[in-house]
């Protein structure tokens, strides 16, 4: 992969995601899968820009800039160089990390990345950095989730599985057919959904753009997405797609 990096000179603050493919890659898969990625490195304080797309297989070529930072001045350039390129590596490794099938299968990056390799003509992912190659996901990783999933689910058990209520069924089914409406607020900074009739606050994992911009706290937006629970509770809702409604 070490071609591919320098075919894409990228800079000390890019990596890029390889999709090998001789027929290109649905649109809204690959949205789906940069938005799990944007999700892994916003939590080690990054934002991702993709600034390039090169077919030939498929190569997104992202640029990660630290969330809220001011330009830093140096005595020497590359000091920058230097501290842009480790902070890259350490968001590459985040990504590697949560895509491993040694999570139990479960991480939405890696459920993502899967979905990328069983259902469209892809047969591997690799993230290429200027230092470094590593493949993410081929046919053996997704199979390697499979088992990490079904062992999951044998050592929790059904009768370790919760009964959901009502009510949380009910948000879960909204959230999927995208029909889960309600109001946002900051909650200790961090922002949080509230479905109408319901009193859960769900931390949102995900902040989609919408026609207004992204989610904005005190306003009110239809969502479609997926509640990841905890114990049986709503623990944080993954939005895909959000519309802005009138209060």
């Amino acid at each position: 992969m070490a071609d591919i990096a320098e075919r894409l000179g990228l800079g000390p603050d890019e990596f890029a995601f390889h999709f090998e493919t001789t027929a290109g890659l649905d649109a809204d898969a690959l949205a789906t899968f940069l938005k799990r990625a944007s999700t892994v490195a916003r939590r080690g304080g990054a934002e991702l820009r993709v600034v390039g797309v090169r077919e030939g297989s498929l190569d997104v070529v992202i640029k990660a800039i630290k969330a809220g930072a001011k330009k830093e001045v140096f005595e020497k350039p590359i000091d920058t160089t230097i501290k842009t390129s480790l902070f890259v590596t350490g968001i590459v490794a985040s990504i590697i990390h949560a895509m491993s099938p040694t999570l139990g299968g479960g991480a939405p990056i890696a459920n993502a990345g899967a979905a990328v390799i069983e259902n469209h003509q892809v047969t591997e992912i690799t993230i290429v950095t200027n230092e470094d190659s590593t493949v993410v996901m081929d046919i053996g990783i997704v199979s390697q989730l499979r088992e990490a999933r079904q062992k999951r689910n044998l050592l929790d058990g059904p009768a370790a599985v919760p009964r959901l209520s009502a009510p949380v069924a009910g948000m879960l089914r909204d959230a999927r057919s995208g029909e889960l409406s309600g109001e946002t607020s900051a909650v200790k900074g961090e922002l949080h959904f509230k479905p109408d009739g319901y009193r859960y606050w769900v931390p949102v994992d995900e902040n989609p753009v919408t026609a207004n911009g992204v989610l904005q706290p005190g306003g009110r937006y239809r969502v479609s997405g997926h509640i990841a629970l905890n114990g049986g509770q709503p623990d944080r809702i993954v939005v895909d797609h959000a519309v802005p409604l009138l209060n």
